[in-house]
């Protein structure tokens, strides 16, 4: 990230814009909104990291309201996120 804010460039070259809001390293929980790049708005990421024993359990929710487009995620979502998404699962559930 670039102080608060990170850009990330997806594979078909869009960009989004987020803000970090809370990044707590004791509570290992990140919270961001985006802020450019996808059709939401009033959008909100949470990504909080649960110590087990053993391992860990990763979980990220997100909301948001579909902008003046109307577009809701399943729309828009591109599918080599939800891929990229369970093979995050797959990988971190066999460490």
């Amino acid at each position: 990230p670039v102080r608060d804010v990170r850009v990330l460039e997806r594979t078909d070259g869009t960009k989004v814009s987020e803000r970090f809001i809370r990044c707590d390293d004791a509570e290992f929980a990140l919270v961001s909104r985006v802020t450019a790049g996808l059709p939401v708005t009033d959008h909100i990421n949470v990504f909080l990291v649960t110590p087990l024993h053993p391992g860990c359990r990763v979980t990220w929710w997100g909301r948001g309201e579909p902008d003046e487009s109307g577009r809701v995620p399943g729309d828009w979502l591109p599918a080599d996120h939800r891929q990229a998404l369970i093979a995050l699962r797959d990988h971190l559930e066999d460490q």
